[in-house]
């Protein structure tokens, strides 16, 4: 029986409302009680319900990225410190080939350390491998409210929590369906994290928070290389813009110290792969270059690229508001060195990524809290003029506030593409992936366990998939004669999927199974089928 993929969504779709509920609702507490806790955590619940329900959305592993950090990271729980693609390799690959590999040096571990972390404790399936994301998506929100507390106050920080608390490219990276998912989320995390730090030392100077800048900094370098030193940009600059600390040098040595830290946390990786798999680091370290100067994997755009897709990570018409949130920001009576930190950071990272040749839409979020700041200061902005402005009773504008968060995040959410409501051709592809994958599950019970196993002819990476799903060595194309000999002599049986389309000599050979599937056959019906 198939999968009834509208069914499914029309059981979830009423708990991502109850997590829309709860998200209105912690604003209504927010406004109308003292204790601002109860707020923060229904917040988060309705965070978490919201992140959980999008996951269990899409019961299956998004194609490029995602399949392959779940491949990576599921190896990662038997060898740590050796992150691996195609764990065994037995008939030969190119390093070069971040989809076809076996060390794996795409991307720094951090993050897949924490998903094969997940996978240890809660089990190998698609929902856990997002926990991760969705924690540290909740874990945003904390950072977000607390530094708003520090630049204004209460308001200005839980504005900004709630409208990152609707954001629907968060959703997206947390589900895997935009490119680079997990670890983006990660980096946003932990760069957002080095963010607060500073401002916690700058609001204390209690010394232990320039080690933490240093810690957050060199984890976020751990996940997404060198942009993860962005605090210190705007560290800086503060420094030199500020008339009492440009020439004192006690300033400069403490952004050294946290920059020390920041080397001694993430330099030993480095030092370690360069050891231990010096051409795959070597050549890794030369693509990151490479990102700057030259167009990679046809990630090409033009200078309005980040401007033209800023709706794209935030929604439709949210340029407006912040564009206007940051004049008053910057008109404001913040403190001076905040208010350059945070246009600092903001030029630092848009104009880095402009300038640079490869484009992709996510590079920019790592501002993203500064963008929602803004925005939750510009809200509070308005209301606070409006009391000086209306003499009005005081329920009045708790209600105002309310209405215009709630009118911000229902903006810029666009609900009914999250939930798959008026995309018919998603939903259908959606529930292909779904059958596919219940396939590639039932395909070790096909098999006699006693034998080892190597497929070919999967199609569209779903090689990856395959290997995830079975453990089994897997590959797009079809074998050559040299490799089908090669896997015999070492007992390992070659495994063809029949695409219909399959060359003679593959399907005379008695030494090769061969796996027919509505996956491959269109006019095959029935569970999958295996025959020499």
């Amino acid at each position: 029986m198939p999968f009834d993929y509208n069914s499914y969504l029309n059981h979830l779709t009423p708990w991502f409302y109850a997590g829309m509920a709860l998200l209105f609702l912690s604003l209504v507490v927010f406004e109308f009680q003292k204790r601002k806790f109860i707020a923060l955590l229904l917040l988060v619940l309705a965070n978490l319900l919201m992140s959980g329900v999008c996951s269990l959305m899409q019961p299956f592993l998004h194609m490029w990225d995602e399949q392959v950090h779940a491949l990576v990271a599921k190896n990662l729980m038997h060898h740590p410190l050796k992150p691996t693609l195609v764990d065994h390799p037995n008939i030969g690959y190119s390093y070069k080939q971040w989809v076809g590999n076996h060390v794996w040096l795409h991307k720094q571990p951090w993050f897949l350390w924490q998903i094969a972390l997940a996978f240890k404790i809660f089990g190998i399936n698609e929902f856990t491998l997002r926990i991760p994301s969705m924690l540290m998506f909740s874990g945003l929100l904390l950072l977000v409210y607390r530094m708003g507390i520090i630049l204004k106050g209460k308001r200005t920080g839980f504005y900004a929590a709630v409208l990152m608390a609707g954001s629907r490219f968060l959703f997206r990276l947390v589900t895997g369906a935009e490119a680079t998912d997990h670890n983006d989320v990660a980096f946003v995390f932990y760069v957002t994290a080095s963010l607060w730090a500073w401002l916690e030392f700058q609001n204390s100077r209690k010394d232990y928070w320039i080690y933490l800048v240093g810690l957050f900094s060199g984890i976020a370098i751990l996940n997404k290389w060198l942009p993860g030193l962005l605090v210190y940009s705007g560290w800086f600059i503060t420094i030199v813009f500020s008339k009492e600390q440009r020439y004192n040098l006690k300033y400069y040595l403490e952004m050294l110290k946290s920059f020390g830290v920041t080397v001694l946390t993430a330099l030993p990786w480095q030092l370690y792969i360069l050891w231990r798999f010096p051409r795959e680091s070597r050549y890794e370290y030369s693509l990151n270059s490479t990102h700057f100067f030259d167009i990679v994997e046809k990630h090409k755009g033009d200078y309005l690229f980040y401007y033209d897709h800023f709706s794209t990570l935030y929604g439709i018409n949210f340029k407006y508001f912040f564009l206007g949130g940051l004049i008053l920001f910057l008109l404001s009576k913040i403190k001076k060195q905040y208010k350059t930190a945070f246009l600092s950071w903001f030029v630092v990272v848009y104009g880095f990524y402009t300038v640079a040749s490869t484009k992709m839409i996510a590079f920019p979020l790592i501002v993203s809290s500064i963008v929602y700041l803004v925005v939750g200061f510009e809200i509070d902005a308005i209301v606070a003029r409006l009391k000086k402005k209306w003499h009005l009773p005081g329920i009045v504008f708790p209600v105002i506030s309310v209405f215009l968060v709630s009118f911000v995040v229902l903006n810029s959410m666009d609900i009914d593409s999250l939930l798959l409501k008026n995309d018919k051709n998603l939903r259908q592809v959606y529930r292909k992936k779904i059958s596919n994958t219940l396939v590639y599950k039932k395909i070790p019970s096909l098999l006699d366990k006693e034998n080892s196993y190597e497929f070919f002819n999967c199609g569209n990476l779903d090689h990856i998939k395959i290997m995830f799903y079975t453990g089994y060595n897997a590959h797009n194309s079809l074998p050559n004669k040299k490799q089908v000999d090669k896997l015999i002599s070492k007992n390992i049986i070659p495994v063809v999927f029949d695409n219909g389309r399959l060359p003679e000599w593959i399907l005379n050979n008695k030494n090769i199974l061969k796996i027919r599937s509505s996956i491959w056959l269109k006019s095959y019906e029935g569970r999958p089928e295996v025959y020499r």
